[in-house]
């Protein structure tokens, strides 16, 4: 069996490439929207992606499963309880799904959020996909839908926990949130772990009950980004292929920046948007958590319009928003 990591800065996440070497099929964790990098990690290793695997649906971010189904014929394999909008196979704890001559098993893992599933490759040694549901020094956020809610995913989160640091000592922990992402929340900046070490250094593990886990999971987190909600329910019916920016002349970008029909983001650097900016324009500079940051400041209510420095920076900046749900571009100016 050969994993590959695919480290997605931007948003603080990952995701995994898992491939058979004997048959040549390959399947994503939790695959982000942009699905080349994937693509042609399984074509160098000679195989082909025929599994998208989602351990719950994303608020963070826009997964890529539906392109990976649509444009490659994947099988999307998802919680049951997620009520995925779209062709896939549903899964309940306990199911296994075959990759070649990997097996993969279906672990419900609720606490992050309701529908989340674990994935558990068994082999020398055990590998655990784990979302969410388990992360280096803590778990994923349990109060993203709320104080109502929170009560009820802290004791799923507690008995997640304490079932998944059950498993073999050995085992390997490969989680999709990180410590950048703000899914996460006092987590540590590992890129795995094992069942022992998370035994001995995850702040949830020593804890009594779940109302203990309640306090200490939902103290001192950060507000929650309000494009969740929108990317969720997104995820649930499935995004395609982002339409691309239209280059726009000097002169019809001004007439619509001052129609005020559009929300104007300047991405070019700091110093250049002090110097002159469109009036009105919100300066998001492109780099680090350029698409989180764009989406939460940007109202939902308005499409976007683009400053770039240059032809090459609205593709990035074109790829960071359609990370985190924004299609609606008007077009963009240099």
């Amino acid at each position: 069996m050969h994993i590959q990591v695919f480290e997605h800065d931007a948003l603080g996440d990952r995701s995994y490439l898992i491939a058979d070497r004997a048959s040549g099929l390959a399947a994503v964790v939790d695959p982000q929207r942009d699905i080349a990098p994937y693509v042609r990690a399984a074509e160098f290793l000679g195989g082909r992606i025929v599994l998208a695997l989602e351990t719950h649906l994303h608020n963070d971010f826009v997964s890529g499963a539906r392109r990976l189904h649509d444009e490659h014929g994947a099988e999307v394999v998802g919680s049951r309880k997620a009520e995925l909008g779209f062709a896939h196979r549903a899964v309940d704890g306990g199911e296994v799904v075959r990759l070649g001559e990997i097996e993969i098993h279906a672990l419900a893992t609720p606490g992050h959020t309701p529908e989340h599933v674990a994935y558990l490759v068994r082999g020398a040694p055990d590998v655990l996909f784990s979302g969410g549901a388990l992360l280096p020094g803590g778990a994923a956020r349990i109060d993203l839908f709320g104080p109502q809610l929170a009560p009820a995913l802290a004791g799923d989160a507690f008995a997640t926990i304490g079932r998944l640091l059950a498993l073999d000592d050995a085992t390997r922990i490969l989680a999709t949130h990180g410590a950048g992402s703000f899914c996460s929340s006092g987590v540590q900046r590992r890129s795995e772990t094992t069942v022992a070490e998370e035994r001995v250094r995850n702040r949830f593990a020593q804890l009594a009950d779940a109302a203990s886990l309640l306090h200490e999971a939902t103290r001192d987190v950060p507000p929650v980004p309000r494009y969740y909600a929108r990317v969720r329910a997104l995820n649930r019916v499935g995004a395609g292929a982002m339409p691309s920016p239209a280059r726009m002349v000097p002169a019809a970008f001004a007439a619509l920046a001052r129609s005020r029909a559009v929300t104007v983001l300047d991405t070019r650097p700091e110093r250049d948007y002090c110097a002159e900016h469109v009036q009105g324009a919100l300066a998001v500079p492109l780099g680090g958590a350029f698409g989180p940051w764009a989406a939460w400041i940007a109202p939902d209510e308005l499409p976007l319009a683009l400053v770039v420095a240059a032809d090459d920076a609205a593709g990035v900046a074109w790829l960071g928003l359609g990370a985190v749900g924004r299609d609606d571009l008007a077009g963009y100016v240099t």
